[in-house]
């Protein structure tokens, strides 16, 4: 069976993965978040928590990296899907160079254009999907639909 490892932030990315999670329960799937009480809530059995982070704190990025580092060297995935932001995309980062494939799906609410993490995570991610289809052909992404 394979090991897939879902992460997203609190909020909307959360609320995406979890429409995602019929696909991912067929699997030996371990989800990740920033915001304890997410999964109890969702009814989510295997979980980590892992410190929120963005761009702009850098302390809480060193912290929230050290953490993905130790949930994949103990989980050991084969697959990464997030639905975003930078808890995922350091995922996606640390998970490479153990052979994990990567799956970003940049968020809903990012109508315009590809979010910061979105850009980054189209040179680690094996697959980088958007959710509208004008911001993949101006941004070079795959659109194959909403998870809204």
């Amino acid at each position: 069976m394979r090991r897939v490892l879902a992460v997203a932030s609190a909020g909307g990315h959360w609320e995406q993965l979890m429409l995602l999670r019929p696909a991912l329960v067929a699997h030996d799937c371990l989800f990740v978040t920033t915001l304890a009480g997410l999964p109890e809530r969702a009814q989510v059995q295997k979980f980590e928590i892992v410190r929120d982070c963005n761009a702009d704190q850098k302390a809480a990025a060193l912290v929230c990296a050290a953490q993905m580092a130790a949930i994949l060297l103990r989980f050991r995935p084969h697959k990464i899907v997030t639905t975003g932001a930078l808890p995922g995309l350091l995922a996606l980062v640390l998970g490479k160079p153990a052979g994990a494939q990567g799956l970003w799906i940049d968020s809903v609410a990012n109508v315009e254009e590809l979010s910061a993490a979105g850009r980054l995570a189209r040179r680690v991610a094996a697959q980088h999907m958007t959710q509208w289809p004008h911001v993949a052909e101006a941004e070079g992404s795959r659109f194959e639909g909403r998870v809204l």
